[in-house]
């Protein structure tokens, strides 16, 4: 309730992913971000979700994620696997994750 929206979305980020970068390189590595609140998209009722893109440094070695709080486990997909492993993405982020690769990342 006493932060802003980009820093819940930084606390989440390392709560469920324990993600291996410092916070201000993940900060400086955002570049877009997106509500997604149709009021339809959810069979759990209104979810409105405030989605982030971060571009870490391509090429370099994806830093090591572990699963937190509310996710079981967290792990990297390649953008061109994303399509194969639609079943095991939770509810409609397929849809956030196309948003963002469709945006030409």
């Amino acid at each position: 309730q006493n932060e802003t929206i980009f820093n819940g979305c930084i606390r989440e980020l390392y709560e469920e992913t324990n993600i291996g970068i410092p916070k201000i390189i993940m900060q400086k590595a955002f570049t877009k971000d997106k509500v997604f609140d149709h009021p339809k998209r959810s069979g759990r009722g209104r979810i409105i979700t405030h989605a982030h893109l971060f571009e870490l440094s391509p090429g370099g070695p994806l830093p090591n994620v572990q699963g937190g709080d509310d996710a079981y486990e967290a792990l990297w997909i390649p953008f061109n696997d994303i399509g194969l492993n639609a079943e095991n993405i939770f509810s409609d982020h397929i849809h956030i994750i196309n948003h963002f690769i469709n945006l030409g990342h």
